[in-house]
């Protein structure tokens, strides 16, 4: 018993670790963008495929709709649904990624998004339920798991798609034919990663009991 909200809270903490893939796209953007305007559409700059931290932004707006969701199904079932849409609008940018920018947005900005919101805002009031006494404590904690995942994800994405660390050309695009062809199979990596994170918090997770006090 005295170990349940430490074991809840390391939950709330991997999920919002599985949720930081936005954090990623400064890191993320030379592959996406040189893999575009390579291989798919030679006009692709990086001004376009801002396009998809835009779109990020833009459907925040949206961010009520986990709490909506939980009312009606409950708060476990909110998180599976959000972690699925949030791992196929990740991995979907394998097949997205090859066909057009377009597509890119859709479902690396828009339906990975939506799973994230699904998501967001579920964890922390759960975790700070578990210690009412330090609950900004517990919210600084738990929220600090989005900032981990570069810290995570940013060496393993450098290692999959560029073990040699080469350089972009002096124009600020890669094209090298062995970098571009990893890059949409990273998608399928990163949406894997991610979502397996937020299963294993999921497992940990648990609402405490009404009388619960620290």
């Amino acid at each position: 018993m005295k170990a349940r909200p430490f074991i809840a809270v390391s939950g709330c903490f991997l999920m919002y670790v599985g949720l930081g893939t936005p954090y990623l796209f400064g890191n993320i953007t030379p592959y996406l963008t040189s893999y575009l305007r390579k291989r798919v559409d030679n006009s692709t700059t990086y001004e376009k495929t801002s396009w998809i931290i835009y779109t990020n932004e833009s459907i925040v707006a949206l961010i009520f709709i986990g709490v909506w969701l939980a009312e009606r199904i409950g708060q476990k079932p909110t998180i599976v649904i959000g972690t699925v849409v949030f791992s196929f609008g990740i991995s979907g940018t394998y097949w997205a990624i090859q066909h057009s920018l377009e597509a890119t947005i859709a479902l690396f900005g828009v339906i990975s998004n939506v799973g994230y919101l699904c998501l967001y805002g579920l964890p922390l009031p759960v975790a700070m339920e578990w210690f009412p006494n330090n609950k900004a404590l517990v919210a600084v904690i738990v929220s600090s798991g989005a900032a981990f995942t570069p810290v995570l994800m940013n060496n393993l994405h450098a290692f999959f798609m560029n073990p040699n660390n080469l350089q972009p050309d002096t124009d600020g695009y890669f094209y090298d034919s062995e970098i571009l062809d990893r890059v949409p199979n990273f998608f399928l990596l990163l949406g894997a990663v991610q979502g397996g994170i937020i299963f294993i918090g999921l497992l940990l997770y648990q609402e405490p009991p009404s009388e619960t006090s620290e």
